[in-house]
């Protein structure tokens, strides 16, 4: 369970846990390609399904040592601040067909 200031926040951790069972979920389905489809990018130049698997893990460990660096009372009162290229790729995930 997820805590803040030593105290159960049931809804971070079932957020959480629907996270996790989706990065599972599309792991299983990225495992279950064979090599050639887990390495194809498709023709617009988006990243291929292995790409995109390392790119996800790649941001989540970078935010993960920046939530252990800061902690969650360091972001008490903080406003996001998407970067500059934030708006560019969630349109281009929006634009994306599922698989």
């Amino acid at each position: 369970m997820v805590k803040y200031n030593g105290l159960m926040v049931p809804e971070v951790a079932k957020r959480n846990e629907a996270l996790r069972a989706r990065k599972e979920a599309m792991a299983q389905r990225i495992l279950g390609m064979d090599d050639r489809k887990r390495a194809t990018q498709p023709s617009d130049g988006g990243f291929s399904p292995a790409e995109l698997v390392a790119h996800m893990a790649k941001a989540e460990e970078f935010n993960l040592a920046f939530l252990r660096k800061v902690g969650p009372s360091g972001l008490d009162g903080r406003r996001v601040k998407p970067g500059v290229l934030y708006g560019h790729v969630l349109k281009s995930f929006q634009a994306r067909k599922r698989i």
